[in-house]
Formats: C-alpha cells, sequence, structure tokens
C-alpha cells in the first residue's frame, strides 16, 4: 500500500471519505480489449475476474476498497465518456465491486474517432 498522511484509513460514522487522484489515462482501450479476451475466453461465466483487475480501471475503482474511500475523484482520464460501450464496461467494474456504486465522466465536446479522448474527469462513488 502506498505511503499515507493524515487521519486512519477506518471510517467514521457520519463522516466521508473523498480520494483525488491524477490517473494520466485510465487506459480504457486495454480496459476494453481485456473485457473482450476474457469474455471469449470464459464464455460470460464470470464477465470481470482478477485479469481486468490489473486495468487501470481496475486499480482505480479498486481505490474505493484500498483507501476505504465513498468517492474517488479522477484528473485527465483521458477517455471518450460519450461513447455507450465505454459507459456501460466502466459501470459494470464499478457494480462488480459495489452493487450499488457509480460514476459520472466528463470530456471535452470534441469528437473522438477512438475511446481515448484528451483530458477529461470522473467521479466514483459507493453505494453509501
Amino acid at each position: 500500500m502506498e505511503e499515507f498522511w493524515g487521519d486512519q484509513l477506518a471510517h467514521r460514522e457520519g463522516c466521508i471519505r473523498i480520494v483525488y487522484n491524477n490517473c494520466d489515462g485510465l487506459q480504457i482501450k486495454e480496459y476494453l480489449r481485456a473485457m473482450a479476451t476474457q469474455r471469449r475466453e470464459i464464455k460470460k461465466e464470470q464477465m470481470l475476474s482478477s485479469a481486468t483487475e490489473v486495468t487501470k480501471v481496475g486499480r482505480c475503482v479498486g481505490l474505493l476498497r484500498a483507501w476505504n474511500a465513498n468517492i474517488v475523484c479522477l484528473a485527465e482520464t483521458q477517455t471518450a465518456w460519450e461513447i455507450p460501450t465505454v459507459q456501460r464496461s466502466l459501470l459494470k467494474e464499478i457494480r462488480r465491486q459495489d452493487q450499488y456504486g457509480g460514476y459520472v465522466g466528463s470530456s471535452s465536446s470534441l469528437a473522438s474517432a477512438s475511446v481515448v479522448k484528451p483530458g477529461g474527469s470522473a467521479m466514483i462513488w459507493d453505494g453509501n
């Protein structure tokens, strides 16, 4: 685990924990590729397993548990949030770790021919 300065990582009643990270790109292309490969290999038995947890998307969503956080704020996601495949895939990864979790993402209004788009931000939250 990374070094941590500040209060303890345990939740205190009535408190909310917010974590910020400049993720320098979620590498969404690699995540979608890993998901597609995994689907082919296990034929929908278990959509996401430890294979996708090693992707940057899995690690960023995992910050909720690792830091005992309620909200994770991400800068520089480099993700084209307007693409439905991206939206569904990220929500699926979040719901795999917390069935009531969710997210919101934003990027520029410039058109993108890829799932990668410079800039962008996102917030991921747990079900609390």
